[in-house]
């Protein structure tokens, strides 16, 4: 059995750690890219997140606006209503058929 000096397992051992160190260093380059990307995929979510947040705002003020339209429209339904009932006994009063005026 021939003997192994210490330089010999050294290069053995060179050349069986040659692929673990180009992996280590392909592993560390993708890591890199990665924490990278998740940099930039922070940075897109908090713009997102502002312009879901502005759009929020928006919407709960047309809402709001929706509804206050709502309630306006239904003061004025009901204003119409009584002036159309005063007309509607003004013109029986006054023996006047008011009825082309009035909506049926």
């Amino acid at each position: 059995m021939p003997e192994l000096s210490l330089k010999a397992i050294e290069q053995l051992l060179d050349k069986k750690l040659e692929p673990i160190e180009s992996t280590v260093t392909k592993t560390a380059v993708l890591v890199a890219n990665l924490v990278e990307d998740v940099r930039e995929i922070r940075t897109d979510l908090k713009a997102v997140r502002q312009t879901v947040d502005r759009h929020t705002g928006s919407l709960d003020a047309i809402a709001k606006s929706v509804k206050d339209w709502n309630q306006e429209m239904t003061l004025m339904r009901g204003r119409m209503e009584r002036y159309e009932a005063a007309l509607k006994m003004i013109g029986q009063k006054l023996n006047l058929d008011l009825t082309p005026l009035l909506r049926p």
